[in-house]
């Protein structure tokens, strides 16, 4: 990247940086919590363990472990911007937690914590999305190390609870040029329609990432 045609390169932003730009995460639409940069070091650049005030520049809050605090550290963190948005909007507020299974490999955290520390956050939001691996070798049958059948029973666990499961898979056939992988909507162990809801439609569609990190959904045959 050039920066004004002044032939100085400009120092190229973390991709969250780059795609939180294209939200208002200044007018606390949006808040983000740095959940890798500064977990086990001290104060990574730039960041700060408040949340960012209304109009200020994005000064992202980061999650770091203590051995003291555990996963109540965590909950604090994702709390506090959780709280922070409440106070800003009258508009209901989702709450999106990616990987969190990084924490039982990297940390030493317990299935039950870390499912117990899901709950209650998710008591304080409209509604939450989880990203999770669960590829078949963590959640089959032939888990033979702690973690991964610590890995299989948190994925399994959040499964049941959830109302809507989308999974992602590469084709059965291998690669293709025009397709990345298929996209499959399925309801969950939750109560899925209930509750004056909607039903949950169940279908699978083609997904493609393209080079610029765009992605196409279509269904079979398009």
């Amino acid at each position: 990247m050039i920066a004004e045609m002044t032939g100085k390169k400009k120092k190229k932003k973390p991709s969250f940086q780059q795609e939180a730009a294209r939200i208002p995460i200044v007018h606390c639409r949006f808040g983000f919590v740095d959940g890798l940069t500064g977990m086990f070091t001290s104060t990574p650049p730039g960041a700060t363990k408040t949340p960012p005030t209304a109009g200020a520049s994005p000064n992202w809050p980061y999650l770091s472990w203590d051995e003291r605090k555990g996963l109540n550290g965590i909950q604090a963190a994702i709390r506090a911007s959780i709280d922070t948005l409440r106070g800003a909007t009258s508009q209901k507020v989702m709450l999106i937690v990616d990987q969190p299974d990084l924490l039982l490999a990297a940390t030493g955290a317990t299935v039950s914590g870390l499912h117990d520390m899901m709950l209650e956050l998710r008591e304080h939001v409209h509604a939450t999305v989880i990203t999770l691996s669960s590829d078949e070798p963590l959640v089959g049958l032939q888990q033979q190390t702690t973690l991964e059948r610590e890995h299989a029973s948190l994925t399994l666990s959040l499964a049941h609870e959830a109302d809507v499961l989308l999974a992602l898979r590469l084709l059965d056939t291998g690669t293709a040029n025009d397709v990345s992988g298929v996209v499959r909507i399925t309801r969950g162990g939750g109560s899925g329609g209930g509750n004056g809801r909607a039903p949950v439609e169940e279908h699978e569609y083609l997904y493609q990432v393209g080079g610029d990190g765009g992605v196409k959904v279509f269904e079979r045959g398009q």
